[in-house]
């Protein structure tokens, strides 16, 4: 996540994370199967399902957070 300028924010400081061939592989596979929304990853899927019954408001604040160098 150097790319990206992220690498140190709280979001991804110790995580493990897909390298970019798996969610390109992910992504195709969803394409062949004629999903137009995939989200790899149980976590993920947990998370961005979530955002639906919380206020937006508090959303945007623990994204902010979440994103923030720590």
């Amino acid at each position: 996540m150097k790319e990206t300028g992220m690498a140190d924010s709280k979001l991804l400081k110790g995580k493990r994370m897909m390298d970019a061939r798996t969610v390109a592989e992910v992504g195709f596979r969803a394409l062949m199967k004629g999903q137009t929304i995939v989200i790899p990853g149980l976590l993920n899927a947990i998370l961005a399902k979530s955002v639906r019954f919380v206020p937006r408001n508090l959303v945007t604040k623990i994204v902010r957070n979440m994103q923030e160098d720590k």
